[in-house]
C-alpha cells in the first residue's frame, strides 16, 4: 500500500480506503474505514480475519447469514474519524447491533457466546480475534446521532414493507400471520 492512500494518519491507526474484496459489497464505497496501526499490515490482517470468519458465518441460518456478514465488515472496518487528535473508529449503533443480536441472530448469538472464544473470529496461535460486540455498550443513533455507524443492512425500507405478503426471507414482512404453511404454529421468539 502506498502512503498516499493513508489519510489521517495516527500512533492508533489511520483511515484509508477499503481495497478488500470480502466486504466490498457491504460498506460504502466512499466510506474511510480505520485501521488498527497495533496489528502487523494493519489492511492485510483485518481482511484476513474477516475472511477467516466469513466461512463460518456463512452457515448461520439464512436470515442471520446477511445480517452477521454486514455486522462483521462494520466491526472489522470502522468508519473512520479523523481527528487533529489522531483518527479513531467510529463505532456501530447500539440498535443495529441490538437488530442483528435480538431479530435476525438470536439463536445463533447465544450459540457464539458459548463458544471458547466468544466471538465472530479467534485464531488460538496468532491471539487476533474479533469479538463480539457488547451492544448495551455502544452509543445510541437516537440519544447521540452521528457519533455511530449505522449498519445498512438493519434499516428497513419502507417502500418494501408488506404486510400482506411474505417475500424472499420475509425481511420486510410486518404481517399478522402466526402459523407455518403448513398449519404449525410459530414459534415465540423469547422461547428459540
Amino acid at each position: 500500500m502506498s502512503l498516499c492512500s493513508r489519510l489521517y494518519k495516527g500512533s492508533a491507526g489511520y483511515c484509508g480506503s477499503y481495497r478488500g474484496n470480502v466486504c466490498r459489497g457491504v460498506l460504502r464505497s466512499d466510506a474511510l474505514v480505520f485501521f488498527n496501526s497495533s496489528l502487523n499490515d494493519p489492511e492485510d490482517t483485518q481482511e484476513f480475519m474477516v475472511q477467516s470468519a466469513w466461512a463460518d458465518l456463512d452457515r448461520l441460518g439464512m436470515l442471520c447469514s446477511p445480517a452477521a456478514h454486514s455486522l462483521l465488515c462494520h466491526l472489522s472496518f470502522q468508519d473512520c474519524i479523523p481527528s487533529g487528535l489522531g483518527p479513531a473508529p467510529k463505532p456501530i449503533c447500539r440498535e443495529h447491533c441490538l437488530a442483528v443480536k435480538e431479530l435476525y441472530c438470536r439463536k445463533e448469538w447465544l450459540l457464539m457466546v458459548g463458544k471458547s472464544h466468544k466471538g465472530l473470529y479467534s485464531s488460538g496461535s496468532s491471539g487476533l480475534s474479533i469479538p463480539l460486540p457488547d451492544c448495551m455498550a455502544l452509543p445510541s443513533q437516537h440519544t447521540t446521532p452521528g457519533v455511530c455507524t449505522p449498519i445498512p443492512f438493519v434499516d428497513i425500507k419502507k417502500d418494501q414493507v408488506t404486510t400482506t405478503c411474505y417475500n424472499d426471507k420475509g425481511r420486510f414482512y410486518q404481517g399478522p400471520v402466526n402459523i407455518t404453511s403448513s398449519g404449525i404454529p410459530c414459534q415465540r421468539w423469547s422461547q428459540q
